[in-house]
């Protein structure tokens, strides 16, 4: 007489993200274009020359070089955060990217520009 086999303990493995027929598929998110990522990183990079070249004009009327820099520091704070809540959530790689290190060279080039002046 034979034995019957024993069905396995452990269930098989499934695919990540495919579908049994009991769950619904996935609803399907919306894809970020590259167009609508350029688009979003031109509008950062023009918004933060601007006030940049604002700021660094700014500065030097304070008379005192730390509270000119604090000002700089203190607006690009606030657009960074402007522009997060306008534009989307990106992350702060975006924001160094293409925020950051453009506001810092042009209000450092313009806040030399204007004291020299």
């Amino acid at each position: 007489m034979a034995e019957p086999k024993a069905e396995p303990a452990v269930p098989p493995v499934e695919k990540p993200g495919a579908t049994s027929p009991e769950q619904p598929a996935p609803a399907a998110t919306k894809q970020r274009t590259p167009l609508s990522d350029l688009s979003a990183s031109r509008a950062s990079n023009i918004v933060h020359v601007l006030l940049a070249i604002g700021a660094g004009w700014l500065a030097p009327q304070f008379r005192n070089d730390l509270i000119g820099g604090a000002v700089g520091i203190v607006l690009l704070l606030a657009v960074g955060y402007g522009l997060t809540l306008a534009l989307g959530r990106k992350g702060v790689k975006w924001w160094l990217q293409n925020g950051l290190i453009v506001y810092l060279f042009f209000f450092l080039v313009s806040w030399a520009w204007f004291i020299n002046a």
